[in-house]
């Protein structure tokens, strides 16, 4: 993770390894940012690729818009 000064931005990177008991196989890389753009309302998107699967592979694009209250 990658961390802005005022803790306002966040960019990360992250990867996950699964092989479970009936011979799946799943890996992936994720690389994502947040950004809050006032204390209530924070703005995120990620990407996530599958590098290995036992089934049909599939990438996804995420987009996030939070507002706490």
């Amino acid at each position: 993770n990658l961390t802005s000064q005022d803790e306002g931005s966040e960019l990360y990177i992250q990867h996950f390894y699964q092989n479970l008991d009936d011979e799946t196989v799943r890996s992936n890389a994720v690389i994502g940012a947040k950004y809050r753009m006032t204390r209530e309302l924070t703005l995120s998107a990620q990407i996530l690729k599958e590098l290995e699967s036992s089934n049909e592979e599939e990438n996804l694009f995420e987009f996030q818009l939070r507002y706490r209250f």
